[in-house]
């Protein structure tokens, strides 16, 4: 719908009394300017909603009155009113719906100047919705207000420039417009964008390898992100090169690290002012990183960065706090405590979390002359920047509150903080949560958690957390001994001892080690001792092993067998427990009557659940029941949106089912190329439950499982898909096409 409408109308009062909707009606009935048939009409419809009216004061239907209502305030010439009742006309709401006649309605409030009106109208004639379709007039209309948000209105300017239709024919201002649009969430953007990346536009180049990089939309895909950054950048886009900067200093998701390679994407980009390039180049200076250390060169950089401006008023905060550090430095000549002290206030100030964070921690501690503690704002800052989730910050915030420095000692808020920061990797914070796992401060004693934590820290290389927890295992710890087994297992990968510690923490009763040691029999095919130590961890409340354990007792043959029984009672069990693949698995024994009789709205919860705690199988199953109305409302969107979450965690099965979603446009728009990566991704996979689907739908395994290469080879040899002038005009036709948002 046209949320424009629903706002207002949702604010409109009861209309039972006399009052008029609006306060500004014209003084002699408002019929001097409205077309006679038009008010014809309104009177004509107004008076056949009086017998229904009728009917409806009992019931006290407030949506007939306002229907009523409004056709009276719009026949007496209130161009609102008759804006208002023309969505209702467009959408049927109340009323019948009639297209010609909201056509009409709109066309009048914007012939007469209302600004509402202009965008609805132009899309009338874009679409042809109550009238025929007129790029002209709709353009006309377009132009008479700010559309720079309106996607669909970006669309349509780029396809009337790319035909020259009622534009002039300039395929780099189409370009322009197609990826705006694209940029502000256009339903067709990732076709947009490849048609204008494949046409050599370099912002939509740009972001079409942004789309490949983060799988928005698309299968993840590094090699070819980089090909279109290349491409972008080669032209001479700036954000293209710090790109490429920053992913081949980083040297991560599969591109290979070349600082020097980065370090001459950063120079081109930060000759063109480009801030984050620029800070990246200065910083690669500083530390030395793809070229020769130069601390004059970094703070040259970071000096005109910072430099105080309209938009930056106290300098641009990044070089700000960069300059700082660098001025903090004590190998560098022009070392100046007092100024970097400065710097970071103003870099603090505009609310960049790093200096929020080193601002604080100089306020807390004291830095001689040059700041002098002060616990109140120290704790102010940290937690400005704890909340942005900067974990040094929560971690001092740990402190404040464990030590009660300025503030009431608070044990419960001290683990609050010093968890949020180790989870993020914060070592010190690691530390401390392990203590306080260990001794039950501020929550509940857990050995478990305590150990594995220091299990981590030594594998890192802390000495201190390598002693205590070979301390613990040695004097009989069965969590220590667990642990133990872990640090084992990963640093010297000697099986043999990993399991004999395993073994004394299971003898002890330790779930985490039962059902480790029952997987390790799992993987040797010992099912009688699996079975034993699964079954000594789902006794004591373990979930992973109540889950584990009712998927081994599954297979007897007979299904009212006692092994059946208990399998449903432990898989309930987990699944109460909110395990995501007990949820994923009940729902499946309800389906198919597994041991219990069908119970689809039951199978249909266990779904919904699964997938709400994030079970990618869970998304997939539930995507099917919208898909095919099981137990729930057909929604082809819905599905979609299962299956999309599904596939981006790695779910072979929601992949293809993405992929057929692209290929027939359920859901979705319609996109050959982008149902054919999915669906290569799947068959690549080779998971046993894809393969039969892919051979039922008959799609060559062989061909697909190559990936999108493969793909590309099977498009130009079996004619799959379409070229991307004949995808372009396809954006145009679903543009034309598709109804105005909200209209059935």
């Amino acid at each position: 719908m046209f949320n424009c409408f629903k706002k207002i109308l949702n604010n409109l009062t009861n209309f039972n009394d006399d009052q008029p909707l609006f306060n500004s009606l014209p003084q002699n009935g408002g019929l001097r300017n409205l077309e006679p048939l038009l008010y014809d009409e309104l009177v004509r419809r107004q008076r056949a909603l009086l017998p229904e009216l009728e009917k409806q004061k009992i019931k006290n239907n407030d949506n007939l009155f306002r229907v009523y209502n409004l056709h009276i305030e719009a026949s007496a010439g209130h161009l609102e009113a008759i804006y208002y009742l023309s969505e209702r006309y467009f959408t049927g709401d109340g009323v019948p719906e009639d297209l010609f006649f909201a056509y009409r309605l709109v066309r009048y409030a914007a012939e007469q100047g209302l600004p509402q009106a202009f965008p609805v109208i132009g899309k009338c004639y874009s679409r042809g919705i109550g009238t025929s379709v007129n790029a002209a007039e709709a353009l006309r209309w377009f132009q008479k207000y700010d559309y720079s948000d309106d996607s669909e209105v970006l669309a349509f300017f780029g396809w009337c420039h790319f035909d020259g239709i009622g534009l002039p024919k300039d395929l780099q201002k189409a370009f322009d417009y197609i990826v705006a649009a694209a940029e502000k969430g256009h339903p067709n953007c990732i076709q947009c964008l490849q048609v204008a990346a494949h046409n050599g536009h370099a912002k939509g180049q740009y972001f079409l390898g942004c789309l490949y990089q983060f799988g928005d939309g698309l299968p993840a895909d590094i090699q070819t992100a980089l090909h279109w950054f290349i491409q972008s950048a080669e032209q001479g886009y700036a954000d293209a090169q710090c790109r490429l900067g920053i992913l081949y200093l980083s040297g991560e998701n599969g591109v290979e690290s070349d600082p020097e390679t980065a370090v001459q994407w950063f120079r081109l980009a930060a000759a063109q002012n480009d801030e984050v390039a620029q800070c990246r180049l200065a910083r690669c200076s500083a530390f030395g990183i793809g070229t020769e250390q130069n601390f004059d060169e970094a703070a040259k950089i970071w000096t005109e960065c910072a430099k105080e401006c309209r938009k930056y008023p106290q300098g641009e905060p990044i070089s700000q706090y960069e300059l700082a550090r660098l001025k903090l430095n004590k190998d560098y000549s022009g070392n100046n405590p007092k100024e970097a002290v400065k710097r970071l206030r103003k870099s603090a100030q505009q609310d960049y979390v790093p200096a929020q964070t080193q601002l604080g921690i100089y306020l807390y501690e004291g830095l001689g002359d040059i700041v002098k503690q002060n616990l109140k704002e120290a704790r102010r800052l940290f937690y400005k920047a704890a909340k942005q989730n900067d974990s040094v910050a929560q971690y001092y915030l740990g402190e404040i509150y464990a030590d009660g420095n300025g503030v009431p000692s608070n044990r419960k808020d001290a683990f609050k903080w010093f968890q949020k920061s180790a989870n993020d990797g914060y070592v010190p914070a690691q530390q401390k949560l392990a203590y306080y796992y260990l001794n039950g401060i501020g929550t509940n004693k857990n050995e478990n958690a305590g150990y594995f934590i220091l299990a981590s820290l030594a594998l890192w290389g802390d000495d201190e957390a390598l002693t205590l927890l070979k301390s613990a295992a040695i004097s009989g710890n069965a969590a220590a001994e667990y642990g133990m087994s872990l640090y084992i297992l990963n640093k010297t990968n000697d099986a043999e001892e990993s399991r004999m510690w395993l073994e004394k923490a299971a003898e002890q009763g330790n779930t985490k080690a039962q059902c480790s040691l029952a997987i390790l029999y799992e993987n040797e095919g010992d099912n009688d001792q699996r079975i034993h130590y699964f079954r000594l961890a789902a006794e004591q409340g373990d979930a992973e092993s109540q889950t584990r354990l009712g998927l081994a007792l599954e297979n007897c043959s007979d299904r009212k067998a006692p092994e059946n029984e208990e399998a449903f009672k432990w898989m309930k069990a987990a699944a109460d427990q909110e395990h995501p693949d007990a949820n994923y698995f009940l729902g499946n024994f309800y389906r198919d009557g597994t041991w219990v009789e069908n119970d689809y709205p039951k199978a249909f919860a266990c779904f919904m659940k699964a997938a709400e705690l994030g079970n990618s199988d869970g998304m997939e199953r539930l995507g099917n029941c919208y898909a095919n109305g099981s137990e729930v409302q057909q929604d082809d969107t819905v599905a979609f949106e299962m299956y999309r979450r599904s596939a981006e965690l790695g779910n072979p099965k929601g992949q293809y089912r993405l992929g057929l979603c692209y290929l027939n446009g359920q859901g979705c728009v319609r996109d050959t190329e982008t149902a054919f990566r999915w669906i290569s991704v799947a068959a690549s996979s080779g998971h046993p439950a894809v393969i039969p689907l892919l051979e039922r739908d008959g799609f060559d395994i062989k061909k697909l499982s190559g990936g999108y290469k493969q793909f590309r080879q099977i498009r130009e040899e079996d004619d799959f898909g379409e070229n991307f002038e004949q995808a372009f005009d396809g954006i145009k036709h679903s543009i034309k096409a598709t109804p105005p948002s909200g209209e059935k």
